[in-house]
């Protein structure tokens, strides 16, 4: 008899989606807005990136990204202005994206190739939707790991007890 995924599982067909368990609370801000604010509002919100991002018709679309390591290896350490600056002349771009119908695989898949432990998400139509980091990845995996040993442990001990 085939044991049924637990409740908590996200393993509940044979792919995960990254739509089932993105981050949608992402900060993000305008490409044109001052760098000096990006700064501020990734202190005030406590995260290390923002994705950069233009409205097309009315749609957030993800153009950049900036992380804190890009704000001291590109502005402070070679003694940029940050006042003259604003998001995209500091944002890595092109970003690399993710769709909300990707696979875990292919979004590990994406990031080892890019080099990258983020990953913005986005509908059919390029809209932002939220972002997966490669933390989150390893939480999903590891717990989806942690219900696999236990399910053996189970059944081993189920097959144990059957054959004394």
């Amino acid at each position: 008899m085939k044991e049924q995924p637990t409740e908590k599982s996200k393993f509940n067909s044979k792919q995960i989606f990254a739509k089932s368990f993105l981050k949608t609370d992402v900060v993000f801000v305008d490409q044109n807005i001052p760098l000096i604010e990006v700064a501020k509002i990734m202190k005030l919100r406590k995260v290390g990136d923002v994705i950069v991002t233009k409205s097309i018709n009315q749609k957030v679309k993800p153009v950049g990204i900036i992380t804190d390591r890009d704000l001291v290896v590109g502005v402070l350490a070679d003694k940029k202005s940050i006042e003259t600056m604003c998001a995209s002349d500091l944002m890595a771009q092109p970003i690399t994206i993710a769709y909300d119908t990707d696979g875990v695989y292919d979004m590990i898949k994406t990031m080892k190739k890019e080099g990258i432990g983020r990953l913005p998400i986005v509908d059919a139509e390029g809209t932002l939707l939220g972002i997966i980091t490669a933390k989150k990845l390893l939480q999903l995996l590891a717990q989806e790991f942690n219900d696999l040993i236990n399910f053996t442990r189970k059944s081993t001990s189920k097959e144990l007890s059957v054959k004394h």
